[in-house]
């Protein structure tokens, strides 16, 4: 498994940085529809106080026989995306985005396209939400402006390379791809500006599902060290476009095995690995600023089928119940329980304020904020 990773990662060093400007294209397909008032009062919204941490149910309406592709939230309403497939097709013929509003307790169908294709990737901000199109053999990073209802299309992607994953915070969307000479990179867009830049193009992921998750301004990303061919954890600041750490993976005594994600805080580094047994139960922390290391934090060994940061604590998704974890404690605790066959799906943090969670047996949005 060493040689082929480290094979993998020295084709990251072939190119330096690249430099790329990109801006918003407006050309959209005219059988987009937006706008469509279609209200309905929540069937029911429910709350509780566990341990410190706010947990609200909202329950949607998704129709008979639609899947629920993806959900997301903002400060001032969840969203959720869903679609209606097309019979023995991998295409869904109508996908719809709707906005649920707890403060009025109302459904509103924000957004409806009527062509085969698939969309995921729902990402929320305060004044916008973005997703990825597949259609035609081409996927496409799409802006949806909440106040004029515009779509713009932010990317372009022809080519089939890597799972495009989405993270954004209120000023930027990040995500890694392939670029035309092959060599894996972390894409950066300015919200504002519209602007996109390559981040850097030594990026070394292990999943095609790892994630450019933003938190502080900052990602963490693996990466290989031109000097010493060494793999290390990069973090990356977004705001000044520089590097500010890099930390071997050998200070952790992981250097042999595949890191599953990575994701930083304003002080820790936190990242999961693939054992022998092709499970990532093991969380790692790492305090950067002091240089403080915690090891495997998942101190229950606590199934770990998604981690996300809440603050300097991590919420554990262990598929039917969610763990809240705290390094400089060593406390784990577990805050919502649901049967062992259920699922919570499509896991998102939202600014580094609140956690959302698709409740499949419920048929519910679970918002978790710490109190």
């Amino acid at each position: 498994m060493k040689e082929k990773r480290l094979l993998l990662l020295a084709g990251l060093l072939i190119l330096p940085i690249l430099a790329f400007q990109g801006c918003y294209n407006s050309d959209i397909n005219s059988q987009v529809q937006t706008g469509q008032a279609n209200q309905e009062k929540i069937s029911s919204y429910s709350m509780e106080e566990v341990d410190g941490y706010r947990i609200e149910q909202f329950e949607i309406n998704p129709n008979e026989g639609w899947n629920i592709s993806d959900i997301s939230a903002n400060e001032n309403a969840i969203y959720y995306m869903k679609g209606k497939p097309i019979p023995a097709g991998q295409v869904d013929g109508l996908t719809q985005v709707v906005e649920l509003r707890g403060d009025t307790g109302k459904e509103e169908l924000i957004y409806s396209y009527d062509q085969p294709s698939f969309f995921n990737e729902l990402r929320a901000t305060p004044d916008s939400l973005f997703w990825v199109r597949f259609e035609n053999e081409q996927r496409k990073i799409e802006r949806f402006n909440l106040k004029s209802r515009e779509l713009t299309i932010v990317r372009t992607i022809s080519e089939e390379r890597h799972p495009i994953c989405l993270e954004t915070d209120s000023k930027y969307l990040a995500w890694f791809d392939e670029n035309d000479m092959k060599k894996l990179c972390l894409y950066v867009l300015d919200i504002a500006s519209g602007t996109i830049r390559v981040a850097s193009d030594e990026v070394a992921r292990q999943s095609p599902y790892c994630r450019a998750q933003i938190r502080n301004g900052r990602i963490a990303f693996g990466a290989l060290n031109k000097v010493t061919e060494e793999a290390e954890f990069h973090i990356y600041d977004i705001e000044n476009d520089v590097v500010v750490k890099k930390i071997p993976f050998r200070l952790f005594g992981v250097e042999n095995q595949d890191i599953r994600k990575c994701v930083v805080t304003d002080r820790f580094l936190y990242f999961s690995v693939i054992d022998d047994n092709d499970e990532d139960n093991s969380i790692y922390a790492m305090d950067y600023n002091s240089g403080v290391l915690y090891g495997n934090i998942n101190k229950a060994d606590t199934y770990l089928f998604s981690f996300q940061t809440l603050g300097d604590e991590i919420i554990i998704n262990a598929r039917n119940a969610l763990w809240v974890n705290n390094p400089v404690q060593g406390s784990s605790k577990k805050i919502l329980q649901r049967r062992e066959e259920a699922y919570l799906l499509s896991n998102n943090v939202i600014m580094d304020r609140f956690f959302v969670t698709h409740d499949e047996e419920n048929s519910s949005i679970l918002r978790v904020t710490k109190m």
